[in-house]
């Protein structure tokens, strides 16, 4: 599996570090293996990283700095709230069946 991550500006920022690597963690659990290096070094930072873990980034400072915490707050609040993963083989999204 590789999975690929958003960016801001050119960078691939924690959060999305963390988000990655979670959605990486289910499907490796689900017997996918690991692509390449950069997927198996992201797994490696954030698979198991505490769920705040993006709070140091850049993107989290650029919010603290603008009084916009309150986003910080909704991303906290909503981790683990989806009951569905979907895989898309051969053009077609799926259902994945996870534990």
């Amino acid at each position: 599996m590789r999975v690929l991550g958003a960016d801001s500006r050119g960078e691939f920022r924690e959060e999305d570090q963390l988000c990655a690597a979670r959605i990486a963690r289910v499907l490796a659990r689900g017997g996918y293996r690991v692509a390449d290096s950069a997927t198996e070094q992201v797994l490696e930072r954030f698979a198991e990283a505490p769920d705040d873990a993006f709070l140091e980034g850049r993107s989290a400072k650029y919010l603290r700095d603008t009084d916009q915490e309150e986003d910080l707050a909704f991303v906290l609040d909503h981790i683990d709230d989806l009951d569905d993963v979907f895989v898309l083989e051969g053009g077609e999204v799926r259902t994945l069946a996870v534990a």
